[in-house]
């Protein structure tokens, strides 16, 4: 009883994922959009974030050490467009 509920599952499993192939693939068809000149990419990129993780148990024996490594800042500039 139980394999023949097992390939009865198997088998409207890949019929589904043969019927939503097809959307899939149309889905990434699709052409970009044009961007404007004034639209383009940015020379300067600047990120400022903060890291903390706390977590709780122990693994193995040791216990889980928190890791707290601050802010984070950063500047970048590109050169070429």
């Amino acid at each position: 009883m139980y394999s023949r509920v097992s390939k009865i599952m198997s088998l409207v499993s890949a019929l589904a994922f043969a019927a939503i192939l097809p959307m899939a693939v149309a889905a990434q068809d699709a052409a970009p959009a044009k961007t404007a000149v004034e639209d383009g990419p940015s020379k300067w990129d600047i990120f400022a974030g903060y890291s903390y993780l706390a977590p709780h148990g122990q693994v193995a024996g040791n216990q889980a050490q928190a890791i707290n490594y601050g802010s984070i800042f950063s500047v970048s500039r590109y050169f070429n467009k």
